[in-house]
Order: C-alpha cells, then structure tokens, then sequence
C-alpha cells in the first residue's frame, strides 16, 4: 500500500508502509544542500533497539525537498557505497 501526501511547501511526498526499499539519489550544488536531517547511529539510538539512521527533517530549500520522495522518519540504509550494518 502507498499513501501520497504534500509536504509544507505543497510538494507531492512518498510515504512507502509496505516495506519497499527504494533508491533516492540526491545532489548537493554550491547553493543548494541536501536538505535533510539526521539522527540515529550506534552511540545515540533513535529507537530504542535500533541502531539504524533515521531522517528528522526534511528542509524547504533543499534537494531532498525539491526531490520530495525523502520522508521524515525513513530510515536510511545506504549512502554512496557505505551500507548500514543493521540496514
């Protein structure tokens, strides 16, 4: 099942409940970030019991908006090459 929702700035987002996984590529410009936020990791948990890394914010004037498939609370399971232990 997917739900379709529109995110502050009225930017369609994605929000995947059926376990989906899938590829968001995102690019930084000298003027534009990625435009997320994060938490989570070994040291600092989320969620209790998972290690994993979670995003937290998404802002406006960032790919990650402009994108708008990157949802508040998706856990990120890999970031260039790099794949989270716990994924």
């Amino acid at each position: 099942m997917q739900k379709n929702y529109t995110n502050a700035n009225g930017r369609p987002t994605r929000s995947k409940i059926n376990g989906e996984i899938i590829d968001i590529v995102l690019y930084r410009t000298e003027t534009e970030g990625l435009g997320f936020n994060i938490r989570g990791g070994y040291d600092m948990p989320h969620i209790p019991e998972d290690s994993g890394v979670f995003v937290t914010k998404i802002r406006e004037d960032g790919a990650a908006a402009s994108d708008g498939r990157l949802s508040e609370g998706d856990k990120i399971l890999k970031l260039d090459d790099l794949v989270s232990q716990l994924g």
